[in-house]
C-alpha cells in the first residue's frame, strides 16, 4: 500500500512539473550582439565626422575674417624693412655758384645793381654784361640742371622781390650755373629816353665828325 502511495505521489509531481510552464527571458543570440556593436561603431564614427566638419568650417571662417580685418604684422624674427629717404643733392656753396648777368633793358647800371643784390646774399662768382637785345620787360633766368634746388629757390625769390615779372627755365648746355637777363624793376615803367645832345656847329674849314651812340653801362 505504501509503495502504491509513493508511486502516485511521484507521478503527481511529474505531472505537475510537465503542466507548469517555465517562465524566463529569452537569451540574446550572438548575431544580435554583433549587429548592435557594429551599429554603435557607425554611430560613433558619424558623430566624429560631423564634429570634425564643424570644427573645420569654423576654423576656415575665423581665419578668413582675420585676414580681411587685420593687417599683417612683421614677425619678430624678421624686422620690417623701412626704406631710407632719398637724400636730396647737397646745396652748392654760394661762393661756388657761377652767375652771368646781362642788362636787357638798356638802363644804365641795371646789371650792376642786381650783382650788388646777389653779393649781399653771399654769391661772389658774378659777371655782368649787356644783352644782345635791350627791350626786355620781363626778367629771364635760366638755371643749369645741375644746380641744386636750394640755390634755385634763393635766387628766384630774390628776382621776384626786385622785378615786375620773372620767367624761369632750365638748361643742360649752358656753362654758367645761372644766366639772368634783367627786365624792368617794380619801380620802373619803361626805358628812359636818352637826352638829346647839342650838335656842335662846324667851322667852314672843318668837317663835322659823326657822334657815336652811347653804350649803356651793364
Amino acid at each position: 500500500m505504501e509503495e502504491n502511495e509513493q508511486q502516485e505521489q511521484n507521478s503527481n509531481k511529474e505531472t505537475t512539473q510537465q503542466q507548469s510552464p517555465q517562465v524566463g527571458f529569452p537569451l540574446p543570440s550572438r548575431e544580435t550582439k554583433k549587429q548592435k556593436g557594429s551599429k554603435l561603431i557607425w554611430i560613433v564614427l558619424a558623430i566624429v565626422i560631423i564634429i570634425g566638419a564643424i570644427i573645420y568650417i569654423l576654423t576656415r571662417t575665423l581665419g578668413s575674417n582675420e585676414e580681411a580685418g587685420e593687417t599683417p604684422t612683421p614677425s619678430a624674427t624678421q624686422p620690417a624693412f623701412t626704406p631710407s629717404p632719398t637724400s636730396a643733392a647737397s646745396p652748392i656753396p654760394k661762393e661756388e655758384v657761377s652767375i652771368e648777368i646781362q642788362n636787357g633793358t638798356g638802363i644804365s647800371g641795371a646789371a650792376a645793381s642786381l650783382e650788388s643784390d646777389l653779393k649781399t646774399l653771399g654769391y661772389s662768382d658774378i659777371t655782368a654784361s649787356n644783352a644782345e637785345n635791350q627791350d626786355y620787360t620781363a626778367t629771364q633766368v635760366t638755371f643749369s640742371t645741375s644746380l641744386d634746388q636750394t640755390n634755385v629757390d634763393t635766387i628766384t625769390n630774390e628776382l621776384e622781390d626786385v622785378y615786375q615779372s620773372v620767367d624761369v627755365s632750365t638748361s643742360s648746355s649752358q656753362t654758367a650755373d645761372v644766366v639772368i637777363i634783367t627786365g624792368l624793376k617794380k619801380d620802373e615803367t619803361s626805358k628812359p629816353s636818352a637826352s638829346p645832345k647839342a650838335t656842335p656847329t662846324s667851322s667852314p674849314t672843318e668837317s663835322a665828325s659823326p657822334t657815336a651812340s652811347p653804350t649803356p653801362t651793364p
